[in-house]
């Protein structure tokens, strides 16, 4: 990240690109029965955590969710203005701080729906190794 994103902290900059990979990663494995897999359960709620802190920064800073947003507005299926327009006013719609940061809560909610399955996997995987077997 460049330009407009030099006050970023590099804790920031690396919230928002680990966001960023998460979510291209997610829409890449949409519909094609991919899984994503940790080497243990432990493992797993590392990462569900290390992710989970990201998200938290990014959704806490205004700016850090304008430029999720900046980022991955075009890959949201997000419903623009009503009509026909030319393409300045379209852009100007899509530069719209508020718009912006909309996308970013939706991209930061795809994500979240995803790490509570995950998460609720690494539970059941867990109380199936204190229930005993019948």
């Amino acid at each position: 990240m460049t330009g407009h994103t030099d006050t970023f902290t590099p804790a920031e900059c690396r919230a928002v690109d680990t966001i960023v990979c998460l979510h291209d990663a997610l829409r890449e494995a949409a519909g094609t029965r991919r899984h994503f897999r940790a080497g243990s359960q432990g493992e797993m709620q590392d990462y569900i955590a290390t992710l989970a802190r990201c998200m938290d920064t990014v959704e806490a800073d205004p700016r850090l969710l304008t430029e999720l947003g900046r980022r991955q507005l075009v890959k949201l299926n997000l419903c623009g203005p009503v009509g026909g327009l030319d393409e300045a006013a379209l852009l100007e719609f899509y530069r719209e701080p508020d718009n912006l940061r909309g996308a970013g809560l939706a991209v930061l909610r795809e994500c979240g729906v995803t790490l509570r399955s995950w998460q609720d996997g690494c539970d059941d995987l867990i109380a199936s190794r204190r229930t005993p077997p019948n």
